[in-house]
Formats: structure tokens, sequence, C-alpha cells
């Protein structure tokens, strides 16, 4: 019997969570949890205002990027709080080595690449085609878009943001809450909630 497992939002992130979700094939979806929804239903599925009213033992932060990485903390909190245990979706497309250690809660979609040794932290999303090479190191929430490639032995702050199509250089650490913007190329060391574009990347704004 699968596990059962609730999804947080409504959005399209929460419906790539979902489809990865059904094709690992480990989960059973049973509802979504949304407190800003207008939908009451979403894929065919209840969509509840709080976990507590949610019968499951598993769940999954299905927020992106363009939501508040706030709210994906609080919702990570408030169901463990409430007795649920996080659950880690990779799509079956992705590849993710064996001596890779994946945080509770994070979602690794279809394509995506996580190397030898490399370490996530808790709810940290690996998105569509995305490359975490050997060696990186990605701190609690961190976020790394599509087609955005660490290409080895890279430290990345919680909470940061890695835009689409983004290149990360070997050996950079990139500081806490810090954002790179799409395609940017980081050739050097990223301050704590800097942004950063272009390529080279260079500061847009200071943290």
């Amino acid at each position: 019997m699968k596990a059962r497992l609730t999804v947080f939002g409504c959005g399209g992130h929460a419906t790539v969570v979902y489809d990865a979700a059904g094709s690992q094939g480990a989960y059973d979806v049973v509802a979504f949890v949304d407190d800003t929804a207008a939908e009451t239903t979403f894929h065919g599925l209840p969509v509840h205002m709080s976990i507590r009213d949610v019968e499951a033992e598993f769940f999954v932060v299905g927020f992106g990027a363009l939501d508040d990485l706030t709210r994906r903390g609080a919702a990570f909190r408030e169901a463990e709080e409430a007795g649920l245990r996080a659950a880690s979706v990779i799509h079956p497309s992705a590849t993710v080595s064996g001596s890779a250690n994946i945080g509770d809660g994070c979602f690794i979609a279809s394509q995506a690449h996580v190397g030898p040794e490399a370490a996530l932290g808790e709810n940290c999303i690996v998105n569509t085609s995305a490359i975490v090479e050997h060696g990186c190191q990605l701190g609690d929430g961190v976020f790394v878009g599509s087609n955005a490639a660490l290409t080895g032995e890279s430290k990345v702050g919680a909470y940061a943001l890695i835009g689409a199509g983004a290149v990360v250089l070997p050996g950079i650490q990139i500081g806490r809450d810090a954002v790179i913007g799409a395609g940017a190329v980081v050739t050097k060391d990223v301050p704590q909630g800097a942004v950063m574009v272009g390529n080279p990347a260079r500061v847009m704004k200071k943290g």
C-alpha cells in the first residue's frame, strides 16, 4: 500500500510535484493544502485550508520560486508540528548519486542531476534539468531553477535562489538569501542577501 501524501500549494509548481509523486510510485497524493486558494478541488482532489484537516502520513511543499520563501518554510514547520513526515519526491528520470545526501522534504524534478557527495538541506528544490554537481552543499530551502548548473564543490546558503539557466563555477560560495538571476554566470563569491545578474555576474543589489 502506498503512503498517503499531501502537497502544499495549488499552483504550477504543485502540479509538477504532484506529477512527479505519481511517477515515483511510492506515494498516493490524497489532498492539497493552500490557505489562499480559491479552488475547493485541484487535480480532482480536495483542497484544505490547514494541514490538520488532512489524513496523511507525509507531506511535501509545492510552493515554487515565485512564492514567498518564508511561506515555504512556514508550511514545512506547520506540517512537522502536525505530526506529518517530510517526503522527498524525486522524479524517476532524475539521476541522484548513491553518495549524495538528500534532506527531508526535497523535490528533484525530471532530468535533474545530483552528483556524488553532494548534500541538500531540508526543503530544497532542484528543478527540471538542473545540475548540482559533485561535492556541492545546499542549505535548507535552496531553489535551483530549470537548467541551472552548480558545477562542483560550491556552497549555497539557506533560502538562496539560483535562477533558470544560471551557471555557478566550481568552488563558489553563495550567501544565505542571495538571488542569482536567470542566465547569470557566477565567477566569484556572492555575499549574503545580494542579487547578482549578468555574465559575468555582478552585484545589482547588496544584501
